[in-house]
């Protein structure tokens, strides 16, 4: 019975660190950067095209340019991280940014043609699996003892701001100054 509590503490906090890097990516990767150009992904009309390619596309096909599409995203990000991890922060960033618009390609043709790609097993099961693990990340005690205190720390910056920045007399007057110094320095120009 000790021996389990040995182990236990360790895994505790090997679980801990992975909600933690779950709750960051999803927080500020995902519904900062990656949801908004998912988002406008769905909605371009330029896409229409391409969506009938997809959808009209053999699964064989199909499949083989998703996964290439997907390793290539998933490689930007490993090349990220061995970069950061060398002190190449900003080279690092960078490569990271352009990873994001390629995963958010791989989620908007991921859901677009889902039910054509899991008629793969393989894939389904995946899938599946991934499912029920993110499941169970979001329904862990972990996890929602955490997303609690990063509400709760949210609303605490809003609450500051609110009352530091956007009601300070000092920075409405601020902001009033620029209104006009903005009007001033870029007037429409009259014809002559």
């Amino acid at each position: 019975m000790r021996l389990s509590k040995i182990f236990k503490i360790p895994l505790k906090a090997v679980e801990s660190v992975l909600i933690i890097g779950y709750i960051i990516f999803e927080e500020f990767i995902w519904n900062t950067f990656a949801k908004p150009i998912f988002e406008y992904l769905k909605q371009l009309a330029l896409l229409d095209t391409l969506r009938e390619t997809f959808l009209n596309m053999n699964r064989y096909l199909l499949v083989t340019i998703f996964i290439l599409i997907f390793v290539l995203a998933e490689y930007l990000g490993v090349l990220a991280l061995i970069l950061v991890a060398e002190q190449q922060i900003l080279v690092g960033g960078l490569i990271y940014a352009t990873k994001i618009p390629i995963a958010s390609f791989v989620f908007w043709l991921f859901e677009l043609t889902k039910p054509k790609l899991l008629t793969f097993g393989w894939l389904k099961f995946s899938y599946d699996r991934l499912m029920k693990l993110i499941d169970i990340v979001v329904n862990s005690s972990i996890y929602l003892g955490i997303k609690h205190s990063v509400k709760s720390v949210k609303e605490n910056l809003r609450a500051l701001f609110r009352r530091f920045i956007k009601e300070n007399p000092f920075f409405r007057q601020l902001k009033s100054w620029y209104g006009i110094l903005k009007a001033k320095l870029f007037k429409p120009s009259s014809a002559s």
